[in-house]
């Protein structure tokens, strides 16, 4: 059969369609009724519910003059969770009675795949067949007034994940100052509440050490209050905590950049300064037995993931 478009491909097969035939009976009665469009039933297909939209008369609005418009169409869009996508191979058929064979359209383009969503519900063939190649009884396309077209609808299952990093434009640092007096006879502390970012934060200090480090090193952790952040969201943090060096001003710094999340509010080291060298007095860590720790803290962005 000649073909209309290069950017569609027709053949015949012998095998009907697997998802769905849509048998029309009278079809005369379209033409005499001046009936532009008729949406079939629904029918499943890949998890999803579809429609066909006849145009017996051709789509002249999309220059489907002189030909059937043929399309697929998604069922209750409005149903379908928000920023819904389909991504889908399908082929429509029309039935040649005489030699039982379906001549199949395909689009050609792009591998064939149309993706479906909120803005385009429909895809399909605007010159699906003309007018006369049907209505030739030697096709056998409509015989006795009866003709039936199909469908078979693949839906792409995509595995694809995707996030969206969002940069803080002008992200001011926050310090904190947590002056620690009687450090020698501290227990495990927590320091008040300040604000970076919107958010609240804290440092924890374990002045004799935590977990493995416990006797060897004086460990410093900065833990965050996200309240109710998504669980999808990660936030992105450049952070720098100084034991500050009371004498010559040779203070110890870590700096680093981190992602926290709702599940992840605490990071920092363990291995912050080994509690030799913060003994030494003239190192100036320990002044009159008072230790002075800053944070600095960026919120510099988000990242979203999809």
């Amino acid at each position: 059969m000649e073909e209309l478009n290069p950017g569609i491909k027709r053949s015949f097969r012998d095998v009907a369609p697997s998802h769905y035939i849509f048998k029309i009976e009278s079809f005369s009665s379209f033409l005499k009724n001046s009936i532009d469009k008729h949406e079939s039933l629904e029918f499943e297909a890949g998890g999803y519910q579809w429609r066909l939209a006849l145009h017996p008369n051709g789509n002249k609005s999309r220059k489907g003059q002189d030909h059937i418009s043929l399309y697929l169409v998604i069922a209750q869009p409005s149903s379908l969770p928000p920023n819904w996508e389909i991504n889908v191979i399908f082929s429509l058929f029309v039935h040649d009675q005489i030699h039982d064979k379906y001549l199949t359209v395909q689009d050609a383009t792009g591998g064939g795949v149309r993706r479906f969503h909120a803005l385009k519900t429909e895809w399909g063939f605007d010159q699906f067949i003309q007018l006369s190649t049907f209505n030739d009884p030697a096709n056998g396309f409509l015989l006795d007034d009866t003709c039936a077209f199909g469908a078979e609808v693949f839906v792409i299952e995509s595995a694809m994940k995707a996030e969206l990093f969002s940069m803080i434009k002008n992200a001011t640092a926050k310090t904190y100052i947590l002056k620690i007096p009687r450090f020698s006879l501290m227990e495990d502390r927590v320091s008040e509440v300040f604000i970076a970012g919107d958010y609240k934060w804290d440092i924890q200090v374990y002045p004799r050490g935590y977990s493995n480090w416990k006797g060897v090193s004086l460990s410093i952790f900065l833990n965050a209050d996200f309240g109710t952040l998504p669980s999808n969201r990660q936030v992105y943090v450049n952070k720098s905590v100084r034991v500050v060096d009371q004498i010559s001003g040779q203070d110890v710094e870590h700096k680093v950049k981190s992602y926290y999340s709702a599940s992840t509010t605490c990071r920092g080291w363990s291995n912050f300064l080994q509690l030799g060298d913060l003994k030494i007095p003239e190192k100036g860590y320990l002044l009159n037995d008072t230790c002075i720790i800053e944070a600095e803290v960026t919120v510099l962005g988000f990242v979203d993931k999809f």
